[in-house]
């Protein structure tokens, strides 16, 4: 069986990189051999670190839950590449590194907290790796940056404790949560890093009513952010990102939070 799937792999790898991504998706409607094969096929030649589709999805700036073939498509590349280790040769994503180093310290919270086997960590970090892209793929179509933000060079600062705060604040782990407020007293919780949308976003948009009163803890009730920036430029307990999680939500009762 593999033998006779080799000529189709090649088929398709071929064309990804003679004729480029957008003429290669179209083999997928060829026939069913196709179709099975292009994953397999396209991820490891790795094409999708350089595409930039961000115009494709600037207008989805409301969170629906739909997730289409281009959403799927992209969710199972960023898992892919987050269990594939890069060649020395290759250049190093930035993100991928940045979500193994938050995977790592999620797991180490999670087997200090519960014993566990060795089988059922690696279940585990499975089914982190998979709800934490999904993570990343709602904070690119829904956040300011847009879909081509995963394809360029972070230039800014590796902020790796609020990215743990926002993965923290989805999973629900309140105590993980405060350990990192209380390690720097610095980190702010209406700020995205990169990846995640801010911790007070993503607590409002899950519905986590517990996890937003920790965040809003650390907060002032009201503070004016510096002349001249963003129009959002102000922080509360109140906001801005929280009020926009829960208006996505569509939760009077988180607004009323």
């Amino acid at each position: 069986m593999a033998t006779r799937r080799r000529p189709v792999d090649l088929i398709i790898h071929h064309c990804i990189i003679s004729r480029g991504l957008r003429r290669a998706l179209r083999l997928k409607l060829v026939c069913k051999p196709f179709r099975a094969s292009f994953e397999r096929t396209l991820f490891p030649t790795r094409v999708l670190d350089d595409a930039k589709w961000g115009h494709h999805f600037r207008e989805a700036r409301w969170g629906l839950r739909k997730h289409n073939g281009a959403t799927v498509l992209w969710h199972d590349y960023l898992v892919f590449r987050c269990r594939a280790r890069s060649k020395s040769s290759e250049p190093a994503l930035w993100w991928a590194g940045k979500m193994r180093s938050v995977l790592d310290s999620l797991i180490r919270y999670h087997r200090r907290v519960q014993s566990q086997a060795q089988d059922d960590t690696a279940r585990d970090t499975d089914e982190m790796l998979e709800k934490l892209c999904w993570v990343v793929i709602n904070g690119c179509k829904t956040g300011c940056e847009g879909w081509e933000y995963l394809g360029e060079e972070h230039t800014g600062p590796h902020n790796l404790g609020l990215s743990t705060l926002s993965a923290a604040t989805y999973f629900g782990y309140a105590s993980l949560a405060r350990e990192l407020l209380d390690q720097d007293s610095s980190m702010d919780p209406t700020k995205r890093d990169g990846l995640f949308h801010s911790p007070m976003y993503i607590a409002a948009r899950t519905g986590q009513a517990d996890m937003l009163q920790l965040l809003q803890g650390r907060l002032p009730e009201f503070e004016h952010g510096t002349p001249n920036g963003p129009r959002l430029n102000w922080r509360s307990k109140l906001g801005p990102g929280s009020l926009r999680g829960a208006c996505v939500r569509g939760d009077l009762d988180m607004v009323r939070l």
